[in-house]
């Protein structure tokens, strides 16, 4: 339970909606189309998120690179680019 605390406290540094959007999927059993309503964004930006988050979990990033967000957004592309390749075969 101590892990699960530590890695809320690491995603809040990153982005606190992340967090909400987590607590929301996994501990309320929300729908993206409902935590959308929630926190007044549209559905697809909970998707992103919520993949941010997800993709946060899997893979351990140093800091410096989660906080700056340019470099977030250019690591999930080359993520989104790398598995369409993969379903076009």
């Amino acid at each position: 339970m101590q892990r699960i605390s530590e890695a809320r406290d690491e995603l809040a540094a990153v982005d606190e909606r992340l967090v909400g959007v987590v607590d929301l999927k996994c501990f309320g059993g929300y729908s993206f189309i409902e935590i959308a309503a929630m926190m007044s964004v549209s559905e697809r930006t909970i998707q992103r998120d919520w993949e941010k988050a997800r993709l946060f979990a899997l893979k351990p990033v140093p800091r410096r690179q989660l906080r700056d967000r340019d470099l977030n957004r250019g690591r999930l592309q080359q993520l989104r680019d790398s598995r369409e390749t993969l379903s076009v075969r």
